[in-house]
């Protein structure tokens, strides 16, 4: 699973100038690869820039609308999945 994120204002990345990303569906090694990390937003921010593949300084010079966007695809891509036929009891 995944979700492409078209950006608002691009960012460079290694080189190169980038306007859609796209956000990979995050694993359990994803969390523990950032888990050292203390400071909650630079956590997040260097799991986004794993899951997009992005360098973090790319991460970090995103608008906060386009980083929104990775918080958005973080929520769809990360949270439970309720099934299409589920009713509230």
């Amino acid at each position: 699973m995944q979700k492409t994120i078209k950006l608002e204002c691009a960012v460079e990345n290694h080189g190169q100038e980038v306007s859609e990303v796209v956000f990979r569906a995050p694993r359990v090694r994803d969390l523990k690869a950032v888990g050292h990390i203390k400071d909650e937003v630079a956590q997040e921010a260097q799991l986004f820039a794993n899951l997009c593949d992005l360098s973090l300084e790319a991460v970090e010079a995103m608008l906060l609308s386009d980083y929104a966007q990775l918080q958005q695809a973080w929520t769809e891509l990360s949270g439970p999945k309720e099934p299409t036929s589920a009713r509230p009891v």
